[in-house]
C-alpha cells in the first residue's frame, strides 16, 4: 500500500483506502478500515458480526479488480451514510459480471474513518408469506 495515511481523514475518501487496500489481496490489510465492532449485511438480508473476515477471503480468492465510486455521502457528526456504485471487473466462478449499488455507515474515531455497518451485497426488500416485508440481498446485476 502507498501512502503514509491508512485510514481515511474524511468519509468521502473511505473508498480510496478500501480499494487500495482490497487490491493488496491481503485479509490482514482489509480488516482495518472496518470498525472493531462492524456489521456485515449478508446476501441473504442476515446481519453478521463474525463473518466479516471470511467473506472479504471469498472476495479476494478470485483476485478480480473491484471499481467502486461514490455516489452519495451523508454526514452527520461521527458518522456518515455512503452510497455507492461498485463492479468486479470479470468473471467469477459464476461466469457473470456483477456489479451495483452499496452502501454502507462509517464511524470516525481517533479522527479515521472506518466502516461500521458493511452492505456491499445490496439488499432489496421481498415480500413474505404473511404481507410483511424482510430485507434480501437480491439486487445484484449479472449479465
Amino acid at each position: 500500500m502507498s501512502g503514509s495515511n491508512p485510514l481515511a481523514s474524511k468519509p468521502e475518501d473511505i473508498l480510496t483506502s478500501l480499494l487500495e487496500r482490497f487490491h493488496s489481496d491481503k485479509i490482514s490489510a482489509m480488516m482495518p478500515v472496518y470498525d472493531p465492532k462492524p456489521v456485515l449485511i449478508t446476501s441473504d438480508g442476515r446481519t453478521t458480526t463474525t463473518e466479516i473476515a471470511a467473506r472479504l477471503e471469498c472476495d479476494l480468492k478470485y483476485a478480480l479488480p473491484l471499481k467502486a465510486s461514490a455516489r452519495q455521502v451523508y454526514v452527520a457528526g461521527d458518522f456518515a451514510l455512503i452510497v455507492l456504485d461498485r463492479s468486479i471487473d470479470g468473471k467469477g466462478l459464476s461466469r457473470k459480471y456483477v456489479g451495483g449499488s452499496a452502501s454502507g455507515v462509517v464511524r470516525r474515531a481517533d479522527r479515521r474513518w472506518q466502516y461500521l455497518i458493511d452492505n456491499n451485497q445490496r439488499t432489496a426488500v421481498a415480500a413474505l408469506s404473511d404481507g410483511a416485508t424482510r430485507q434480501l440481498g437480491t439486487n445484484i446485476t449479472a449479465t
